[in-house]
This record gives structure tokens, sequence and C-alpha cells, in this order.
């Protein structure tokens, strides 16, 4: 039911998962998974022993981190064979698919 609501355009959720942020959240996901653990691992190794305004100031410095590091590693490791990156984060249509279809031979 979410899958048919989300291919009907004018549905409020086929619009709220048609917008290009959520989007290329969505393309970056594998980024972001690959990168946060470590990340937390390493930046706050004793998370039970912060307060509470500090551990809400090491989350958000966290989460800012784990997303800059996984736009680079989305751009720079998973597409580092496309010329054109702007196409990676929908800043423009694309004229062709970015992964060439396979062969069938």
């Amino acid at each position: 039911a979410i899958i048919a609501a989300a291919l009907v355009s004018r549905a409020q959720l086929g619009a709220t998962l048609s917008w290009a942020p959520l989007q290329v959240l969505g393309m970056m996901c594998y980024s972001l998974y690959i990168w946060n653990w470590p990340l937390l691992v390493m930046l706050v190794p004793d998370r039970g022993a912060l307060p509470w305004p500090s551990f809400i100031a090491v989350s958000l410095a966290l989460l800012m981190l784990t997303f800059a590091i996984a736009v680079l590693s989305y751009r720079f490791v998973e597409f580092r064979h496309v010329g054109e990156w702007r196409r990676l984060f929908l800043l423009e249509a694309p004229a062709e698919p970015l992964i060439p279809p396979a062969r069938l031979t």
C-alpha cells in the first residue's frame, strides 16, 4: 500500500518521497550507514558518562561530521567514475543514466 501510494504523484506520500533532498539522502544511505558507527566510537567512546547538554552537542557535531564524510564517500568512492557530480546530488536533470544498462550477450 505504501508503494502504491508513493507512485500516485498527487498523493501526499508521493510528493514527500519525490522531494530531491530526501531522495539524495536515500541514495547516500550506504555511505551514511558505513561511516556512522566508526565516527561514533572514535569521537564519543563513553557516551553514557556525558551530561545531557554535552551529549546533545556531541550528537549534533557527530551528525554533521557523518554527513560531510558520507557526501565525500558517496561522490569519490561510490561514484568516482561519474564526471558530472551535479547529477549525483540531483542538482540538474539527467540527460542519460549514470550507469549504462548492462549489455545482453
